[in-house]
Formats: structure tokens, C-alpha cells, sequence
């Protein structure tokens, strides 16, 4: 998904020129229940058709991209990200 890097520079280039608050990195990474559910999730955000090949396609592949915990499944590799909060005023400044 698009996130604050991408956003910016689409602002910048329409000339909207916004506050950002950075807010610390979450605490722990995502977890979700099971690989079942992040591939549901992984479908949604990716705009794949349950049932389809590539859907089919997805699950082959799902498994080298998540670890199993004690809590569910998570991302490999998944590290804490700062987030940002970005607001403007239409029309500028009030």
C-alpha cells in the first residue's frame, strides 16, 4: 500500500503543502489468526477474486512470506515502521 514516501511527493506536485506529525512505531508487528486469514487479507489488498488462479497462485506462495507464532502468523522479515499523520486545509491555510 501507498504510505507517507509515496504520499508526499503526490502533494508536493499539486502544490498542497501539509502538516506532518510523525508518531512512534507501533509496538509489536502485525498478527493476524492464521495463514487462512492473511490470505484473505493479502486477496482483499491485492484485488484477487476468491477462487481464482491467482488466487490458488497466492496460496503456493503465502507460506514462504509468514512466520508462525505463538499468537498467529506475521510477515517474515516484518520490522516496526514510524507512522505519520498528514493534514492540510483546503485552499491553504486558515
Amino acid at each position: 500500500m501507498p504510505g507517507l514516501p509515496e504520499l508526499l511527493p503526490v502533494l508536493w506536485e499539486m502544490e498542497i503543502y501539509p502538516d506532518v506529525a510523525m508518531l512512534a512505531p507501533a509496538t509489536s508487528t502485525r498478527t493476524l489468526p492464521n495463514l487462512d486469514t492473511a490470505i484473505a487479507m493479502a486477496r482483499h489488498f491485492l484485488n484477487i477474486e476468491a477462487g481464482s488462479e491467482k488466487e490458488q497462485r497466492l496460496r503456493e506462495i503465502a507460506p514462504r512470506f509468514v512466520v508462525e507464532t505463538p499468537e498467529g502468523v506475521t510477515m517474515r522479515g516484518a520490522s516496526e515502521r514510524p507512522q505519520g499523520v498528514v493534514s492540510w486545509w483546503p485552499g491553504g491555510p486558515a
